[in-house]
C-alpha cells in the first residue's frame, strides 16, 4: 500500500511481482553475472507478465460475452407475462417451462 490509508497502488505491486519473478529467474547465473543480465531478463518478464493478464482480459471478456448471450438467449425463450398495476409496469418471467 502507498499514497495513503486502504489505498492499493497496483503499479507497486506489479513492480514487486516483476522484480521477484526476476530475481527467481537470475538464480540460474553465477551471482557475479546476475547484475549483467538483470535489465534483459526484467524486459523479458515484463513480456511474460503482460502476455498472461491479456490472456485472463481475454477469457474474462469471453466468459462475459457467453453471460449475455445466454442470459438473451433465456429472455427470447421465456414466454413473459405483462401486468400493469397503479400505474407501473411489470414484467414477470414465469417459471415454467414448456
Amino acid at each position: 500500500m502507498s499514497g495513503g490509508r486502504g489505498t492499493f497502488d497496483g503499479q507497486h505491486w506489479r513492480e514487486e511481482l516483476l522484480r521477484k519473478r526476476t530475481k527467481e529467474a537470475l538464480e540460474r547465473y553465477p551471482a557475479g553475472e546476475r547484475r549483467l543480465h538483470y535489465n534483459e531478463e526484467y524486459k523479458r518478464q515484463t513480456l511474460i507478465y503482460n502476455q498472461e493478464r491479456d490472456a485472463k482480459k481475454r477469457a474474462k471478456k469471453e466468459r462475459y460475452e457467453q453471460r449475455m448471450r445466454k442470459q438473451a438467449e433465456a429472455r427470447n425463450q421465456e414466454p413473459e407475462i405483462r401486468c400493469q398495476s397503479a400505474g407501473n409496469i411489470r414484467i414477470l418471467i414465469s417459471p415454467f417451462r414448456k
